[in-house]
């Protein structure tokens, strides 16, 4: 595993909830870094669980590669991303899945996929056991600039979307952007209009940077 190569590093200030974003290239290490850091504190993980796409077969296998290489037992929950996953009446079943894993309250679920597989994790992660810690490790463009980061989270009820969820933040949160490299023009161009929107509400310069 290459060296990072960061392009950003932010730090969202929540005191005791505060945590760090991290972009770049090749920096799945930094995932091992902290994991290895958390088992020397005074609250060390006992297991962590991969909430990720099963699309995503290259990305799973570096991902579960950084976390093995920390030490931390791993398991790994494929799900199919979609707007399907956050039906709340398929929930139980996760629940149960992390049950049958014997997840305590010292379990970290990391969630790498999209904005649906972030949502659930995130979800889950805030209300197992009344809230355990979670990584989010976004892979397309849009959960990178926008539901990666602030906690927020939601299922989908018969009646409407996100009409159940939580603020639950992340523990860190890991933009590797060479996830990015085999994303469709649609998905690139669906993030990018985010970045779009973001500009003109709170950086008129970086939309100007846009339009040459």
């Amino acid at each position: 595993m290459k060296e990072p190569a960061f392009q950003a590093m932010s730090q969202i200030q929540l005191g005791a909830r505060s945590y760090s974003v991290l972009t770049g290239s090749g920096i799945l290490i930094e995932l091992t870094r902290f994991l290895k850091e958390k088992e020397t504190s005074d609250q060390p993980y006992s297991q962590a669980v991969l909430f990720s796409d099963r699309r995503l077969k290259s990305a799973r296998a570096e991902c579960l590669k950084a976390i093995r290489m920390s030490g931390l037992p791993v398991t790994e929950l494929v799900l199919s991303a979609g707007e399907s996953l956050k039906d709340f009446k398929r929930l139980e079943a996760i629940y149960s899945k992390l049950l049958k894993r014997s997840a305590d309250r010292r379990t970290v679920i990391i969630a790498l996929g999209g904005g649906t597989i972030g949502d659930v994790a995130g979800f889950i992660a805030g209300t197992y056991l009344r809230g355990i810690d979670w990584i989010g490790i976004p892979t397309t463009l849009l959960a990178q600039v926008d539901s990666s980061v602030g906690g927020k989270t939601g299922v989908n009820l018969a009646r409407g979307k996100n009409l159940v969820g939580v603020f639950h933040q992340p523990s860190l949160v890991i933009s590797n952007t060479d996830f990015l490299k085999t994303l469709s023009a649609r998905d690139l161009n669906s993030g990018l209009g985010e970045i779009l929107k973001y500009s003109l509400i709170m950086a008129p310069e970086a939309f100007e940077k846009f339009d040459k």
